[in-house]
């Protein structure tokens, strides 16, 4: 925690004295750098999809089991995006992914696929190559793979990129 800002608010999305979307703004507002995660009784594609374009790092169900919740939350931070994928796999089949991946993380994957070096990526995206790094770390633990062989080979099986 730098200077006293939250590294993580969880915000109940439907309480009473919460106001949902307008909250989740002002939270956002407040603490730029805090992960904020709706946990909520609503199980809605539509609203997990929304919360995460307004910038919440996770979405979580209260149904969710123990363990499903403490590996979300561990995801989240090391630095990853979490929402249940089968509320998301019927519209976008992508969504577990995407909804676990940033777009950079996303985009870096794609060119570790293509062969790219970290010096490269990093050049290519104007960036350091520690923060290619920390995105690769997370892309490895996203999807359980340990080299970038194995991230190449969910990236074909994924449809990012080709053999």
């Amino acid at each position: 925690m730098a200077g006293g800002a939250p590294e993580l608010v969880i915000l109940d999305y439907f309480l009473p004295d919460a106001g949902g979307m307008q909250e989740l703004r002002e939270l956002r507002a407040l603490a730029p750098d805090a992960r904020v995660v709706v946990f909520t009784s609503e199980e809605s594609a539509t609203l997990a999809r929304e919360v995460l374009r307004e910038g919440a790092r996770g979405y979580i169900p209260k149904s969710c089991e123990r363990p499903v919740i403490l590996r979300a939350l561990q995801l989240i931070l090391a630095g990853g995006v979490y929402a249940p994928g089968e509320l998301l796999a019927a519209a976008d089949p992508m969504a577990p992914l995407t909804s676990a991946l940033s777009g950079r993380q996303v985009e870096i994957l794609r060119m570790l696929a293509q062969g790219h070096r970290n010096r490269d990526i990093a050049e290519e995206l104007g960036v350091s190559q520690s923060t290619v790094r920390a995105h690769i770390t997370t892309i490895y633990r996203v999807l359980d793979v340990d080299n970038r062989s194995q991230a190449t080979r969910e990236a074909v099986r994924l449809g990012l990129a080709t053999d």
